[in-house]
């Protein structure tokens, strides 16, 4: 391999994290990089000699794949009961929750520093109406930012199985120079060595 080859490498590398980080893509590197490094530190427990390398890592994605459907399914439920829920639950017990903290707050106040707080509760919920309305725009676009946040996640999780199932060739002459300069820059950057992964 040519002696200029890695620096190559290593500039694209350096190029690549600049061009992620100005799109806003770090949540996508970072959560396939995840997925890289626990598909392989999964699948080497897994492996004997009835269970192959290629089958290991599929097995540890399914898992990782589970569990990370598991997650967004008890956060969707979490969000439903807090937004739906009656009694002790959701909006409506966090109000009730919120008009007694207003009282107690207001008990052992001193009287200049009451005029800080909200009467009642009802003039809580209509500060908070107001406070909605003026910047729904902000809301709005913070709720977007978290939708792409979380697509973004995805994705990487994604790309970080599907590298984690490629396959190196087993003759070295096989790959390429620039390819192995490349793979050997990525696997640096991923912490972990290319003699590590299964």
């Amino acid at each position: 391999m040519p002696s200029w080859m890695p620096w190559l490498a290593f500039g694209l590398m350096v190029l690549a994290i600049f061009f992620i980080v100005h799109h806003h893509l770090l949540p996508a590197l970072i959560a396939g990089l995840v997925m890289h490094l626990l598909v392989h530190a999964i699948a080497r427990r897994l492996i004997s000699p009835s269970f192959s390398s290629h089958a290991a890592r599929w097995t540890a994605i399914l898992l990782i794949t589970l569990l990370v459907l598991a997650l967004l399914t008890v956060a969707y439920l979490a969000m439903v009961r807090l937004l739906h829920g009656t009694g002790q639950e959701g909006l409506e017990g966090l109000l009730r929750l919120m008009a007694r903290v207003l009282s107690d707050t207001q008990a052992v106040l001193p009287p200049w520093a009451k005029g800080w707080l909200p009467e009642d509760i009802d003039t809580f919920k209509d500060f908070s109406v107001r406070w909605l309305k003026e910047h729904a725009m902000m809301v709005g676009s913070l709720g977007g930012t978290i939708g792409y946040g979380l697509v973004y996640v995805l994705i990487g999780l994604v790309i970080g199985a599907m590298v984690s199932l490629h396959t190196e060739a087993s003759d070295p002459h096989q790959v390429r120079p620039f390819a192995r300069a490349l793979a050997d820059e990525i696997s640096d950057f991923s912490f972990m060595p290319t003699s590590r992964m299964v």
